[in-house]
């Protein structure tokens, strides 16, 4: 902190997730696995130095895999996208099924479906999972 413009390269035996976050979020430029080679080592102090991030091939494989992707979220029918969207906008299920021209049953079955798709807890939290998805996000 008090030399902010000095690189820093972490050379250690850790492979675990944590050390590797810890280290990116303390401002590590780069960090490699003591299993490296002598002249990846060498080319990572050079370009460390000239102000490029470095990772150990293992550890960039690691932390693509802590990122969240589009994948993971669940796919909805695009009935039941409707009916979120319809949640979200403050529709009791009564109105709904006159909207949709289905039963209120039906409706219901569909809400409990999408809370267990969506790991929600309750209606409100589907209306707010509704309002936070609606600009463009993956449903």
């Amino acid at each position: 902190q008090r030399q902010p413009k000095v690189k820093v390269l972490f050379l250690t035996v850790s492979e675990k997730d944590d050390d590797l976050i810890q280290a990116m979020r303390s401002g590590a430029d780069g960090y490699l696995l003591k299993g490296s080679r002598l002249e990846k080592l060498v080319e990572a102090v050079r370009s460390v130095s000239q102000g490029e991030a470095v990772l150990s091939a293992q550890m960039t494989i690691r932390l693509l895999n802590l990122i969240p992707t589009d994948r993971n979220e669940p796919v909805l029918s695009g009935r039941e996208k409707e009916i979120l969207k319809l949640v979200g906008e403050g529709m009791t299920t009564d109105a709904i099924a006159h909207r949709l021209f289905l039963s209120p049953n039906t409706v219901s079955s569909y809400v409990r479906r999408i809370m267990e798709k969506l790991n929600l807890n309750n209606r409100a939290e589907m209306v707010a999972y509704s309002i936070n998805h609606k600009k463009g996000q993956p449903v």
